[in-house]
């Protein structure tokens, strides 16, 4: 009885409202996608934290710069984590938004609280991702700067990229509070935000010429210790292979780093592109994070102090 006036409570969806259910179930299905692969990423993420700390305290804690560095492992990790935390909670949301909502609410009307409390938290996000990048960008530096204690001018490019980049990403997140949450209107018209979002690209050059500083040490390593014919280290990890993992593992991160290019580029949802972009956004979460995390790893398990050149500089 309950089951015949319910159906006969109920009539067929018009054209509007089927096509804005259809829509929902696939923005839905896509932002699963996404959801999953972060999910991913943060665990395995999880598995490079867990070690990072192991390398750390099994090195001891006896100076500075091994707190700094604990520190700084730590503030990327909850930076990342936070990051999926928010989208998770987020795609719930916005599901029992589309699909569980309060029923007098028109299905052609949802899709609009979707999309505000998805940029709700534009802010949030991406002042953690600019930190991400910002801390990570700072352990690369630092990493240059080790092997070359007496040429410390070599580093000022990427000192320098690395300014311009926290300069941008500082407008960035400013203008992302004022225009795209608060809608405040700007002394310029908005003019200097249009350009905020090219915080990233300096991100990824001072990347590249860490990468390249790196290698150019590596190769002078390695042409000295066949000038002298010095075999490597039989045991562990010889200055030599440390080098070589660091600059392989930059050129990998600046490659996947590109990726990031998805960010400023308007996909429609209606192409498999969208899975393109859904990819990058988490790997941009995560990757940023995971990158000096892994450094650190690497540098500690050398059997090497972090805070000491592994190298002689020249």
């Amino acid at each position: 009885m309950s089951s015949g006036s319910s159906s006969s409570s109920f009539g067929p969806l018009s054209d509007a409202d089927a096509q804005a259910l259809y829509l929902a179930g696939r923005d839905t299905a896509q932002d699963a996608f996404g959801v999953i692969w972060e999910t991913m990423l943060i665990s395995a993420y999880g598995v490079f934290f867990a070690v990072a700390i192991y390398s750390i305290f099994q090195n001891g804690l006896r100076s500075r710069g091994s707190i700094a560095l604990l520190f700084a492992i730590v503030s990327l990790y909850a930076s990342s984590l936070t990051l999926w935390v928010l989208g998770v909670a987020t795609w719930f949301e916005n599901t029992h938004l589309a699909f569980m909502n309060d029923p007098s609410i028109p299905l052609t009307d949802r899709k609009a609280l979707v999309n505000d409390n998805f940029h709700r938290l534009d802010t949030q996000r991406i002042a953690l991702y600019l930190f991400n990048m910002m801390v990570g960008d700072s352990v690369v530096i630092w990493r240059a700067w080790v092997l070359y204690p007496r040429a410390l001018w070599v580093l000022s490019l990427p000192c320098i990229l690395l300014l311009i980049s926290f300069s941008f990403g500082v407008v960035n997140v400013i203008c992302t509070f004022a225009l795209d949450i608060h809608n405040l209107a700007l002394p310029d018209d908005g003019r200097v935000c249009s350009h905020s979002d090219v915080s990233w690209a300096f991100s990824l050059a001072t990347n590249v010429s860490c990468t390249i500083l790196i290698g150019y040490r590596a190769w002078q390593h390695r042409r000295t210790m066949k000038s002298l014919d010095i075999v490597g280290q039989s045991r562990g990890m010889s200055a030599d292979k440390v080098l070589s993992i660091l600059v392989e593992s930059g050129f990998i991160y600046c490659f996947l780093w590109l990726t990031q290019v998805m960010n400023f580029i308007n996909v429609s949802r209606n192409t498999p592109i969208i899975y393109i972009d859904l990819f990058s956004v988490g790997l941009g979460h995560q990757i940023s994070g995971m990158y000096p995390t892994l450094i650190i790893s690497i540098v500690n398990f050398s059997k090497k102090p972090f805070g000491r050149p592994t190298l002689s500089a020249p």
